[in-house]
């Protein structure tokens, strides 16, 4: 009767071992399963052995326990029918049912959620060596079962292991938490992937804040544009701004005494104004093009873009002094700003850590024009335009062009319905 009961202790821990093996190896990360490649040892050479194949490992598992559960329940069973006679068939199932539940499942598997590593180092070499002793039933049942799952879901698309943009943004998030990631560097890697959103239109240099000269300029009248100018390039075009020929650099200018401009002109890159920025930053890093032109489907010039401004959507501002102005939202007080009309509904999205212009308005451009689809008229100083959320008052208007605009942000027992 001891030696019985000996047994069954013993069945016990290795039904708990197998178990406590499934949670532990297939709990650990990728990350860490890629460091120990570069490290030596038995352990070690067992685990990455079984992680090579997840799904001959999880065989291996399961029918290990399986195994040892039904030479369990049979020792269980018959130890208890000489002990009570037919009646102990009954106690046999519910003594069976709680040892396995309590001892083989839940105990084990909790030890090992919370000791994954040290557990499938321990358990590794003990799966392998079972590997190798069923290996014909392993190979033949890890056939069966992709044959069967690849009838019902198709085959496999080869992007196992690939995670989505979902997926590493809440890696990120989960990252600060942890304390793996600053916040900056969190906000940093929302931006390359937000980098992927955004239009060339978003970015860009609105066509009445382009700095421009005709390519037949005189020199006196250059020479006149120069005084006091903060910008670093400047558009050059013939006879009107539609027909772009290229831009140069002020300090090519400066630098070469009795140039003309056909002498410093750089070309330009001509694009659609919703061209993604991502493609429109790789395209003018092959061509070696520092400036873009952004033109509508009618061939009118909307603006400009620049590499220093594509790379701004990830980077944020780089003090350029042109740009200062064009690019700033102002706390005034509390829930009270100030913005200039040139600032994307995007960045505001951004700065206010809300999605108020995102959800009303369709218009991803910049909040002047945003806010001139809901005017439906000429700006004035004074109009305002109030939804549920916030309130957009013209602060500014230069050349019937909305340069500053105010913006209250209703509390939330103030939101208006």
């Amino acid at each position: 009767m001891i030696g019985e009961i000996v047994l069954i202790v013993a069945l016990l821990m290795v039904s708990a071992l197998f178990s406590g093996s499934e949670v532990s190896i297939f709990s650990l990360k990728d990350s860490y399963l890629e460091g120990l490649k570069e490290k030596k040892g038995f352990l070690v050479k067992c685990l990455l052995s079984l992680i090579e194949n997840k799904n001959a490992c999880l065989i291996v598992i399961l029918v290990g326990n399986l195994l040892v559960n039904i030479f369990l329940s049979s020792l269980v069973s018959e130890t208890a029918m000489t002990m009570f006679g037919e009646a102990g068939l009954a106690w046999a199932v519910l003594i069976m049912t709680l040892l396995i539940l309590v001892f083989g499942e839940i105990i084990p598997k909790t030890i090992a959620l919370k000791n994954a590593t040290t557990f499938a180092f321990l358990s590794s070499p003990i799966l392998v060596l079972l590997k190798k002793i069923v290996f014909p039933l392993v190979s033949i049942l890890e056939n069966l079962s992709n044959f069967f799952v690849n009838l019902i879901f198709g085959a496999p698309d080869n992007e196992e292991g690939h995670l989505s943009v979902d997926e590493l943004q809440t890696m990120t998030t989960l990252g600060e938490k942890e304390g793996a990631l600053k916040g900056w560097e969190r906000k940093l890697i929302e931006k390359v992937f937000e980098f992927h959103e955004v239009f060339a239109v978003e970015r860009m240099t609105p066509r009445p804040d382009i700095l421009a000269l005709d390519i037949h300029a005189k020199k006196d009248e250059i020479d006149l544009l120069m005084e006091g100018i903060k910008h670093s390039k400047i558009l050059v075009y013939k006879d009107e701004i539609d027909y772009v020929v290229g831009y140069f650099q002020v300090k090519d200018y400066l630098l070469e005494e009795n140039c003309s401009l056909e002498d410093i002109i750089k070309p330009v890159y001509i694009v659609p104004e919703f061209k993604a920025i991502h493609t429109l930053l790789k395209e003018m890093q092959i061509k070696n093009i520092k400036m873009a032109v952004l033109m509508d489907e009618y061939a009118n010039v909307q603006g400009i873009i620049t590499i220093e401004d594509l790379l701004q959507t990830i980077f944020g501002e780089m003090n350029d002094p042109s740009k200062l102005q064009s690019t700033s939202i102002a706390n005034l007080s509390k829930n009270k700003y100030l913005i200039y009309g040139s600032v994307s509904c995007r960045e505001v999205d951004t700065y206010l850590e809300e999605n108020f212009f995102e959800e009303e308005f369709e218009n991803i451009g910049s909040v002047a024009a945003a806010f001139l689809t809901k005017l439906n008229k000429l700006p004035e100083v004074g109009d305002v335009y109030t939804t549920k959320s916030f309130e957009l008052s013209v602060k500014k208007v230069i050349k019937r062009r909305i340069t500053e605009i105010g913006l209250f942000v209703f509390e939330s027992d103030e939101v208006k319905t």
